[in-house]
């Protein structure tokens, strides 16, 4: 995240507006200029407008952390229940607002845990507070929260709200690098929304290509739903056989895992 993004977030977290930050210190045109990334101020500056905000300057990225954040959510779309609610009490206690890029990917990804555990109503007040800074997020944070967002709206039976989030995040795709695993889950996600929106065919294709890396990777609990999935939609169809196929594959992946 670039100095200027980091101070505006900085500064709406702490609910400051330019003119108040920018006082003394500097003029607001200029501020506004930093935290568009359109000019840099010299190191006394920086100092004084993170001072101000009583928040330390940035420092260089801890790698180690936010590996450790890409292993949490690992843990988190594998539902293990048990890891991650360890992981989360030991990511609470080293992850602070003075570095921001873990702090901000930390929250969104506790959008995903508080779900995960059933706490909807803490999901969706972190959800409220991340929608402060939204402007702030950089791509992959942005296709996160969005995913999330559509997450929490289908927990709480919102689907055409949840299916507008999902495909707010599905456009910020064509820029990010997402991992196979990651992709083939978001695009059952994608089908369960459709799914219940009746969205029959939009449903089958988004489930078929999650279950064919599945199979590749003989996931097979993974692939098993993704037949039931199937076979539901199937059967919305008329396409009985198919239905039964697919029920079938459900029952003989399922018991395979």
């Amino acid at each position: 995240m670039e100095l200027g993004t980091k101070l505006r977030f900085t500064r709406k977290k702490k609910k400051m507006t330019l003119a108040e930050l920018a006082e003394g210190i500097i003029s607001v045109s200029y501020l506004s200029k930093i935290e568009n990334n359109d000019n840099i101020p010299d190191k006394e500056v920086i100092s004084l407008l993170f001072e101000k905000l009583d928040t330390p300057a940035p420092k260089n990225l801890d790698s180690s952390i936010m590996d450790d954040l890409d292993e949490w959510y690992k843990v988190l779309v594998d539902k293990e229940s048990n890891q991650a609610a360890t992981m989360f009490k030991e990511l609470s206690g080293i992850i602070s607002e003075h570095n921001l890029e873990e702090y901000i990917s930390f929250e969104i990804l506790k959008v995903k845990y508080y779900l995960m555990v059933n706490q909807s109503e803490e999901a969706r007040e972190l959800l409220e507070e991340i929608a402060d800074y939204e402007d702030t997020l950089n791509v992959r944070n942005f296709f996160y929260y969005y995913r999330f967002k559509a997450l929490y709206d289908y927990t709480v039976h919102d689907f055409q709200g949840a299916l507008r989030h999902a495909k707010k995040a599905e456009a910020a795709l064509p820029t990010l690098l997402v991992e196979e695993w990651d992709l083939a889950d978001f695009r059952y996600f994608m089908g369960l929304i459709n799914s219940r929106l009746r969205k029959t065919t939009n449903c089958l294709s988004y489930v078929m290509e999650a279950l064919a890396y599945y199979n590749a990777v003989y996931g097979y609990n993974r692939a098993a739903e993704c037949h039931v999935l199937l076979g539901i939609s199937y059967e919305r169809i008329h396409e009985y056989e198919k239905a039964e196929e697919s029920y079938l594959l459900a029952r003989q992946t399922g018991s395979s895992a």
